[in-house]
């Protein structure tokens, strides 16, 4: 970055005031977006980065994300799954909660919120499993949202937090990757399998105690276990969910309403590490 910025300081000099547009796209791989503050640069090189930006140098010169869920063949390409996923008999004396399938989609969001504002990247798994503690109600807190309406809400309102949020329009894609993932029972598998394999590796990083992030870790196979067992039925309520509530707040965002949780707040709840 300083030698990008070196560059510009030298083209304005040598050039007697001529505007000269900065390239940005050279160095690139070594600029930490994370980490850059715009009040730092000089109003033409702040000029010149927001230009980049805007006309896509910038975009371009960063190599773009794909999620698994958008590739081709992508259930017969999936993870291969534990092979010790039990049946969920095995793990509850009761039955399980009535509105199961709508916990899931509030962990659901968390997953792809996580990954979609990560651009991908795990290898800070602690950064990852944070991310998604914040945004799940239901493993961050205990939450037990009696609909998937009512999980997306909260999902939603607790992205609007500022060490969270990215724009109306991210918080909407997700939704959309949401409903993509659930026209396959064998993606919600995958999904609720991967975010599991992150809290795992996660928790021997994670400070001690360890209690509650075990309980999460036993929760989440739980929820695997789940899954795998009623695939179709639990994909098929998590979407019909999704979808019915993208298309509200698609309706609201158009029509200039601010809709993103600020309807029903979900409030927390104490952490229950023993039901489902």
């Amino acid at each position: 970055m300083m030698e990008i910025l070196k560059r510009e300081n030298e083209i304005q000099e040598g050039q007697d005031g001529e505007d000269e547009e900065l390239d940005l796209t050279v160095g690139l791989d070594q600029l930490d977006l994370n980490t850059l503050n715009l009040e730092d640069l000089t109003p033409a090189q702040r000029r010149d980065f927001e230009r980049a930006v805007v006309d896509g140098r910038l975009g371009n010169a960063i190599q773009a994300w794909v999620p698994w869920w958008e590739a081709r063949d992508v259930v017969q390409e999936g993870m291969v799954l534990p092979d010790d996923i039990p049946s969920v008999a095995s793990l509850t004396q009761g039955p399980v909660h009535p509105a199961l399938g709508a916990h899931a989609a509030d962990v659901l969001f968390a997953y792809v919120y996580t990954l979609r504002r990560h651009n991908g990247e795990q290898d800070d798994v602690t950064s990852v499993v944070d991310m998604s503690l914040q945004l799940s109600g239901v493993l961050g807190a205990g939450d037990r949202p009696e609909s998937v309406r009512v999980a997306l809400l909260g999902c939603l309102e607790r992205a609007r937090d500022p060490g969270l949020f990215n724009s109306t329009d991210f918080s909407l894609g997700v939704l959309h990757d949401m409903s993509k993932i659930c026209t396959d029972g064998a993606l919600l598998v995958r999904a609720l399998a991967e975010l599991h394999t992150q809290h795992a590796t996660a928790l021997p990083l994670s400070p001690k105690p360890r209690n509650t992030r075990r309980a999460i870790l036993k929760k989440l196979w739980f929820f695997l276990a789940w899954a795998k067992e009623c695939n179709k039925e639990a994909a098929t309520e998590i979407k019909a969910g999704v979808t019915k509530e993208l298309s509200k707040q698609e309706e609201a965002f158009k029509g200039g309403e601010i809709r993103m949780g600020a309807q029903m707040s979900v409030p927390p709840r104490k952490m229950n590490t023993t039901s489902f």
